[in-house]
């Protein structure tokens, strides 16, 4: 186990491709500037939990067995696209103030993302979601995007606000998401979304949605 942990990196760090092939922690780590894993190996468990990232993160096409980036804290933009995490994950509370870019990304277990926060664009289409997905509670302040995610298992958006448009778009749901006290306050985009045969009375609260927002 290699433990950075409550270090402060005062300049950018490029670890890409680097493979790591035990755990290591970055608990509570200042990123001070740029940094950057784009195609890293993590062959164990990693855990960013509340470590702050003051510039860019880039962890596009990395790979993870379990990861903890629980109260973690994006400053700059967060770069995952097509990053796969093999185990659970877990971004509980993470707070995102610029982009949040998770496109074509893969979670084959389970992942909890209970109460997070966006301030900027969360992208997570084209996403696939093998194990249950929670984002409950989860505060989407800027443009939400689910287009053509495939959740293969539950999907759970109890109680999460969208402030601004929401895209799921040809989204296909295995099983019948949660919506439940979900607040919708821009515009939403659920054509061509697939859910199961029991799942119309969502389809339903679909179309009473789009009725209320046309009236104001």
């Amino acid at each position: 186990l290699c433990d950075y942990s409550h270090a402060t990196f005062d300049q950018p760090l490029n670890l890409s491709g680097h493979r790591f092939p035990g755990g290591v922690r970055f608990d509570g780590c200042t990123f001070a500037s740029d940094f950057t894993v784009s195609g890293g190996r993590f062959l164990d468990e990693v855990s960013f939990e509340r470590a702050e990232f003051r510039g860019e993160a880039g962890f596009e096409g990395a790979t993870f067995v379990k990861a903890d980036f629980s109260s973690a804290r994006f400053a700059g933009d967060a770069q995952f696209r097509r990053a796969e995490f093999d185990g659970p994950a877990r971004f509980d509370r993470c707070v995102f103030a610029r982009g949040a870019w998770f496109r074509h990304g893969r979670f084959s277990s389970i992942l909890s993302w209970r109460n997070g926060r966006f301030q900027s664009d969360a992208a997570l289409g084209s996403c696939v979601f093998i194990g249950d997905a929670a984002f409950s509670g989860t505060e989407f302040l800027d443009h939400a995007g689910f287009d053509h995610a495939d959740f293969r298992a539950k999907a759970l958006f109890d109680a999460c606000h969208f402030h601004n448009a929401t895209w799921f778009k040809n989204a296909r749901f295995a099983a019948v998401p949660v919506f439940t006290q979900a607040r919708f306050s821009g515009a939403t985009h659920f054509d061509g979304v697939s859910v199961p045969a029991e799942g119309n009375a969502v389809h339903s609260q679909i179309d009473e949605l789009r009725r209320r927002l046309a009236n104001g």
